[in-house]
C-alpha cells in the first residue's frame, strides 16, 4: 500500500518589531489561500449585458435609436438569409495581384546575392 504524504505549512510567529512596524503603518494582510478559493458572487447584470451591439447616442429628435438599429439590422439578416442562393452565376477565384517589375528586379537581386557560398572564416591571430 502506497501511503499519501500530507504537505501542510505553519506560518511562524511574527516577530514583534514587525507586527509593531505594521500597526503604525496601518498596515493589512492581503489574500490568503482561504480567501482566494472563496466563490466570488455573480451579478444577474452580467449576464444580460450583450457587448457586440454598438452603443448608440441619440442627440436630436428622429435620430436612430438602438431598437431601430437593431430591427433594421434583423431585417437586412432576414432578406440576405431568405434569398436562394444563385446557382447560375460562375464562382471565379482571383489570384493575387502581381508585383511591378521594379519590386521584381529588386527580389531577384537578393537572390542572387543569397545564392553566393558564404564562407566562415577564423583568424588564428585573434585568439583570446
Amino acid at each position: 500500500m502506497s501511503k499519501r504524504n500530507n504537505i501542510s505549512y505553519i506560518k511562524p510567529r511574527e516577530p514583534s518589531f514587525l507586527r509593531k512596524l505594521k500597526q503604525d503603518a496601518n498596515y493589512k494582510e492581503g489574500p490568503t489561500i482561504d480567501t482566494k478559493k472563496c466563490e466570488l458572487p455573480t451579478f444577474e447584470d452580467d449576464e444580460s449585458y450583450d457587448d457586440d451591439n454598438p452603443t448608440v447616442v441619440v442627440l436630436n429628435e428622429g435620430d436612430l435609436t438602438s431598437e431601430e438599429a437593431l430591427k433594421d439590422k434583423l431585417a437586412k439578416e432576414q432578406e440576405e438569409n431568405s434569398k436562394p442562393a444563385d446557382l447560375t452565376k460562375r464562382v471565379i477565384f482571383k489570384r493575387p495581384a502581381k508585383s511591378t517589375p521594379q519590386s521584381e528586379e529588386k527580389h531577384k537581386k537578393k537572390k542572387k546575392k543569397r545564392t553566393g557560398k558564404l564562407i566562415l572564416s577564423f583568424d588564428d591571430e585573434e585568439e583570446c
